[in-house]
């Protein structure tokens, strides 16, 4: 979170970047351009009735639908919310390059992505493909993780699907690789309280100082970082015991 951002200094957030080579970066979701300035005011933060307008869009399109929305990745306002970029950033050309170079010849391979902000506080779910579902894969994760597994369904869990997701890349760049990606989601605060975060630090940072003393970086920082000693300890108990799992799925063949 370098500058108290959830985006980089393009306003790119990177687990939306990974398009493949042969798709544009264009587009947003059905129904994104309706909520786009609900979204990202061209203003700096202020009282403007955000949760009476964010209860309406909830009664207005249920839960679901709406999360996936806002949060699926968006490739038309470069300074909107979960903006995926225009081509793939310098960073994530890198970590590509570098798994395609050191990983290639890798038979089992086990990747734990470690997030914070959706689902009960402190507490992890464990997100995976819905297409995985069903496939040897998915069952071999299901019996290493446990029961915290979930598809990364909007109607199904505490997530959303992603377009230009992270772990897409594993799969494009290690064909022949069996990939047992896992993203591990660790609960905050709620989903209505978290987009205000993001909502007003977006807009201090295009169209206010932007500097990160202001009040909207710091809710930001607490957000998806909780000044809680106990959700800290959970975070670091369940890191480690996910490891030793996933340690275990790697060497299991």
């Amino acid at each position: 979170m370098a500058g108290l951002r959830r985006f980089n200094e393009s306003n790119v957030d990177l687990n939306r970047d990974f398009i493949p080579p042969d798709v544009s970066y264009e587009g947003a979701p059905e129904g994104f351009e309706q909520l786009d300035s609900f979204l990202n005011p061209s203003t700096p933060p202020s009282w403007d009735f955000y949760y009476l307008r964010a209860g309406w869009l909830i009664l207005r399109h249920g839960m679901s639908s709406l999360k996936q929305t806002i949060a699926g990745g968006q490739y038309e306002n470069p300074k909107g919310l979960f903006f995926g970029g225009k081509s793939l950033e310098q960073g994530p050309r890198k970590l590509q390059q570098f798994i395609a170079n050191r990983l290639v010849d890798v038979k089992h391979l086990v990747v734990i992505d470690v997030h914070t902000g959706l689902g009960p506080f402190g507490v992890d779910t464990l997100l995976v493909h819905a297409a995985d579902e069903g496939s040897r894969l998915y069952q071999a994760m299901q019996e290493a993780f446990g029961d915290r597994v979930a598809s990364l369904d909007p109607d199904r869990s505490v997530a959303y699907r992603i377009n230009g997701a992270y772990d897409t890349m594993y799969l494009r760049v290690l064909p022949k690789t069996d990939v047992y990606f896992v993203c591990q989601e660790f609960g905050t605060y709620n989903s209505i309280e978290a987009l205000r975060s993001l909502r007003a630090e977006n807009r201090w940072h295009h169209h206010g100082e932007g500097s990160i003393d202001h009040l909207s970086k710091l809710e930001l920082k607490e957000a998806f970082n909780p000044d809680d000693e106990s959700w800290r300890g959970e975070v670091l108990h369940r890191g480690a015991e996910v490891i030793e799992q996933g340690l275990d799925l790697a060497f299991a063949e």
